[in-house]
């Protein structure tokens, strides 16, 4: 020690930073999920992706629905706290495993496996994640978008090729077969297993 000051973890003289701080947990991801925000711009996608995107999109508006944009490109680092909030918390890996990420000042391992595990249960429900994500997905290539779709009663719908649909209940994109249908027509194609997801490819 010198001067009252000690060396941080990089190495470099300066107060350290109390471990605490970077515990994983809610209160972690509250004070930091701005820094790692995803993107809700249909621009940002990729293309030819984006334009069937905004041909489908701007079909849907003009038939009555509504749709509410979550997440287009997705931010790497909130994919990879996804991944391990999901893991560690049904014990698919260590907390002391977990592999660090650049520019992702985290810490998983709290020195006992049980609160490790709550606070990364703690993260995983904030995210509203039922299965593990993947690292390396369509989210973060910016070929997928996850959106909600919803109507009131039944509207007229067209899809890309000109066909006149009627689009009944279920009032939800989530479930409805016969938007899904349209999507592909339009290049935008339904994963079935998350009620958000749509793609280039259904994946």
């Amino acid at each position: 020690m010198a001067g009252g000051r000690t060396a941080n973890a990089a190495g470099s003289k300066g107060p350290a930073v109390p471990r605490d701080r970077n515990l994983s947990g809610a209160a972690w991801w509250s004070k930091n999920q701005a820094k790692f925000a995803n993107s809700t711009d249909i621009a940002d996608l990729k293309q030819p992706f984006r334009s069937a995107v905004q041909d489908f999109v701007q079909a849907l508006v003009k038939a009555g629905a509504t749709v509410e944009v979550f997440a287009t490109l997705r931010n790497p680092i909130r994919t990879y706290l996804m991944r391990y909030s999901w893991d560690v918390s049904h014990h698919l890996i260590a907390p002391s495993k977990v592999p660090p990420k650049a520019g992702c000042p985290i810490i998983w391992d709290h020195g006992n496996d049980a609160k490790s595990r709550a606070a990364a249960q703690e993260m995983a429900s904030m995210f509203r994640i039922v299965y593990s994500p993947s690292v390396t997905s369509r989210d973060i290539e910016g070929l997928a978008i996850d959106m909600d779709i919803s109507w009131t009663g039944s509207i007229p719908m067209t899809d890309k090729n000109g066909m006149s649909f009627i689009l009944g209940a279920p009032q939800s994109g989530a479930t409805n077969r016969t938007l899904h249908a349209i999507g592909a027509t339009y290049g935008v194609y339904k994963l079935l297993s998350d009620t958000l997801h749509w793609s280039s490819d259904g994946h």
